[in-house]
């Protein structure tokens, strides 16, 4: 891999996991605000159960998740299946990330005391996108022809997990294009 690619990739991960910790410290903060740390406190927590609407989002993606995670043991069920094989067809490598993305979504809507979540959620849900791009860059050794058939060669190779899947592979294809 190029000195380029290395820092490129470096960057690309403290962008994706900065805002996590950040998000995680500030979570036990005192005040509302996500500037100023103001004193460790556990409030926002006891709060966080009186929200129906966010327990609501909470038991969607909640259940999304253990339909991803279950599929990772080979449990043989109708929409555990098509789930796994959409997951893998579309984010290839990043597969592996799905189940803990979806988690981290739910805890995000689970924590978010009125403060402004959807970048967040957004954000959160990316990061399988983009580890299957980033190991798409280094660990897929095939080639993909630039033609209209290369769609269903990613998501070929995205079920069999060798490489980046539909959308992964394709934004690292034009990551690497570029």
């Amino acid at each position: 891999m190029k000195p380029v690619s290395k820092v490129f990739t470096a960057l690309i991960m403290i962008f994706l996991f900065a805002p996590i910790v950040i998000l995680l410290v500030f979570s036990f903060n005192e005040a509302k605000s996500l500037s100023v740390f103001s004193g460790f406190s556990l409030y926002w927590y006891k709060e966080l159960f009186h929200d129906t609407n966010t327990l609501g989002a909470l038991k969607n993606t909640l259940v999304l998740a253990l339909c991803a995670g279950v599929s990772y043991f080979q449990v043989r069920a109708i929409f555990i299946d098509w789930f796994a094989l959409l997951l893998k067809g579309l984010f290839g490598y990043g597969y592996w990330l799905a189940a803990p993305a979806f988690l981290l979504a739910a805890l995000i809507l689970l924590f978010h005391h009125g403060r402004p979540v959807q970048l967040r959620v957004i954000c959160t849900l990316l990061v399988p996108v983009l580890l299957g791009a980033l190991c798409h860059m280094v660990l897929c050794k095939v080639e993909f022809p630039s033609s209209a058939g290369v769609l269903k060669t990613f998501w070929t190779t995205g079920t069999a997990l060798t490489s980046g899947g539909a959308i992964s592979g394709a934004l690292a294809e034009g990551s690497v294009k570029v």
